[in-house]
């Protein structure tokens, strides 16, 4: 018969296996997340690293913002805001308002910033210190608002999930005890999940079915203005064939109705599914929609890229 001090000892055996067996689990899972994900490296001359996540390359919304870290040879970390006002021209653009889960906050804006007028309006990008600890507080935020407001201009957007995880990812960073190794320079078109995309194993790729492809109509500001311009969308093609999730990826140039167009038509259009053993499955899809601008016949054109995993794209 077995003693109770016996008994005790193969309880903590079995109690130290399965600590162990779990902390071997959790060093596992923390292997398979890279910090770096998502995460543009740069390192400069001068010996500052910039962390800056991935982006839309042209987001064609009111308010652009997201969040980027520097780190110093002596190993300092800065967190910065970056922010993109499309509609705005000012040279001394008026203060940002957040709510941030339902609490205010002001954000100062400073002289001088970038100004576009390639597009249809121009757009003010600008780069601030973030001395108030704000990345961290919409790092933790369920809901984000923003808003910006000046005698001529309106703006207001909403940071959507993908928006608050590149301020999740940069916060991650900044709290790491040691930044992980840069990683390999690389094209960024390989790179950059957003630019190249495959199918995954054993999907076809889904079809068009031409009897539905509407032409997108030329933007009324655009043709005023004489400009050209391309539209990226991703789309969701859904098991029925239909366009489910759809948004702009990139637009140029911004503010001439580019998106808007693109998606109007490509919402009408109609797929023969992608296959996974014969039968239907959701797929993500980049659509690419040029403009090219002729004073007698504006003319479209439309090609179209598959990407992985249906959603992995931000959709």
């Amino acid at each position: 018969m077995m003693t109770k001090p016996n008994l005790q000892r193969i309880a903590l055996v079995a109690l130290g296996l399965l600590l162990s067996a779990n902390v071997s689990a959790a060093r596992e899972r923390r292997k398979k997340v890279d910090p770096l994900e998502g995460i543009a490296v740069d390192v400069r001359a001068n010996g500052e690293t910039t962390y800056q996540p991935q982006r839309l390359l042209n987001p064609d919304v009111d308010i652009f913002l997201t969040a980027f870290m520097v780190s110093s040879g002596a190993g300092t970390r800065t967190l910065f805001l970056a922010v993109v006002l499309n509609g705005v021209g000012d040279d001394v653009p008026a203060p940002l308002t957040l709510s941030i889960d339902g609490s205010s906050v002001s954000l100062p804006l400073g002289e001088h910033p970038t100004i576009d007028n390639s597009g249809c309006t121009p757009s003010a990008t600008q780069t601030i210190r973030d001395d108030g600890d704000l990345v961290r507080k919409i790092a933790g935020a369920k809901e984000v608002r923003v808003t910006y407001q000046s005698p001529d201009v309106k703006l207001e957007s909403t940071l959507m999930e993908d928006d608050l995880e590149r301020f999740r990812q940069i916060n991650r960073l900044y709290g790491m005890a040691d930044l992980p190794p840069t990683p390999k320079v690389v094209d960024e078109a390989t790179e950059n999940p957003a630019l190249a995309f495959k199918l995954p194993k054993g999907v076809s790729s889904p079809e068009l079915i031409p009897s539905t492809k509407v032409d997108p109509r030329y933007p009324r500001e655009a043709f005023a203005q004489q400009k050209s311009g391309r539209a990226i969308l991703t789309a969701h093609i859904l098991k029925d064939g239909t366009i489910g999730a759809l948004r702009p990826l990139s637009v140029y140039p911004l503010g001439c109705g580019f998106s808007e167009a693109a998606m109007e038509a490509v919402r009408q259009w109609r797929y023969r599914p992608a296959l996974k053993k014969d039968k239907p499955v959701e797929v993500g899809f980049t659509i690419v929609v040029d403009f090219v601008f002729a004073e007698t016949n504006p003319r479209v054109a439309r090609a179209e890229t598959a990407f992985a995993d249906g959603g992995r794209a931000g959709l």
